[in-house]
């Protein structure tokens, strides 16, 4: 029997040939869209998962470094000292940070715009890379822009770099260096080992914050700011521009919230000087034995103001306490 060129008998039917129907075609397309919308949420479970993972790894190094601070010292770095450092700032040397850390003269504010001293290095790409942040709180702004009159105010900083982490004031909104202040960052506050009484493990030492917890932005002063900011006497108002990403570096009427957070209210409410994060659900946080622990914004909590009656404190108020004698059970 003949073959044609192609190997084929001759007188053979020829072969048919079909593609694919309309039909086939958006089965197929729906099956794909299926799987992907089926892959998609673990996918973003897996990329969350390792932001959150960057995220206490950041927290494991401020424990750290405080811990090699205090071993180097003998005292906690202060929240604040009277030149505007941030206990960011005196950590450096222990986080990758001594050639900034060199730079700074720490005998002269922070910032002051007519010499720009101390407010140049501040301001530069070097410090604001050092400032951790998490990559889940991915609106946080890396830096603060300074607005006001340099005549009238001239302690301010040109750019002021922010972090995701802030250290613990205390049970309550309270400033004062002296009676009122039971966290381990206060402003000129020097904290030793031997005053935690409460024990390392059961005290908080930092946490997360996040300046969009629950809504928009909050307002400016709820930015933590990692290397401190302008100490000032004169009550000058902090300015916000209209896309809420900056303000300017000023300490208004002695508050530190950029600096130190509190347990007055509870984790991811809508407060300037709330922890906070943006994993949803809680935040996490270092105590002062280096452990990371998330805290669920549903532990057990009292909106307790100052007070000597320590016993009408929550358990999220007691981790904050250093020395308020109390039990504090799971959580």
């Amino acid at each position: 029997m003949q073959r044609n060129s192609l190997g084929r008998c001759a007188g053979q039917v020829p072969w048919p040939t079909k593609g694919f129907t309309l039909v086939e075609l958006l089965v197929v397309v729906a099956i794909i869209g299926t799987l992907v919308g089926l892959l998609l949420p673990a996918v973003q479970a897996a990329i969350e998962s390792g932001r959150r993972g960057t995220c206490i790894n950041h927290l494991k190094q401020i424990g750290l470094a405080v811990q090699n601070f205090n071993d180097a010292k003998g005292r906690l770095p202060v929240g604040q000292d009277s030149k505007g450092f941030a206990w960011g700032t005196h950590i450096l040397p222990f986080m990758e940070g001594q050639t900034v850390f060199d730079k700074l003269d720490l005998s002269q504010p922070i910032g002051h715009y007519q010499d720009g001293l101390n407010a140049a290095i501040v301001s530069g790409s070097g410090a604001i890379n050092l400032a951790p942040r998490c990559p889940t709180a991915q609106g946080y702004p890396t830096f603060v822009a300074a607005f006001g009159n340099t005549t009238s105010n001239p302690y301010r900083l040109v750019k002021n770099p922010t972090s995701s982490y802030q250290g613990n004031l205390g049970p309550w909104k309270w400033y004062a260096p002296t009676a009122g202040v039971y966290g381990l960052m206060g402003r000129d506050l020097t904290i030793r080992v031997k005053d935690i009484t409460d024990g390392l493990s059961k005290t908080v030492l930092a946490g997360e914050s996040n300046p969009e917890t629950g809504k928009s932005m909050i307002r400016a002063s709820a930015i933590g700011l990692w290397f401190g900011s302008c100490r000032n006497t004169d009550g000058v108002v902090i300015s916000v521009n209209a896309a809420n990403s900056g303000f300017g570096g000023y300490d208004d009427h002695g508050e530190i919230s950029g600096l130190a957070k509190d347990g007055q209210y509870a984790i991811n409410t809508y407060y300037d000087n709330v922890f906070g994060s943006a994993h949803g659900g809680g935040a996490n946080f270092v105590f002062g034995d280096g452990a990371v622990r998330f805290i669920d914004e549903k532990i057990n909590h009292s909106s307790t103001s100052r007070t000597t009656n320590f016993s009408s404190l929550g358990v999220y108020q007691r981790l904050m306490h250093r020395s308020d004698g109390l039990t504090v059970t799971d959580y």
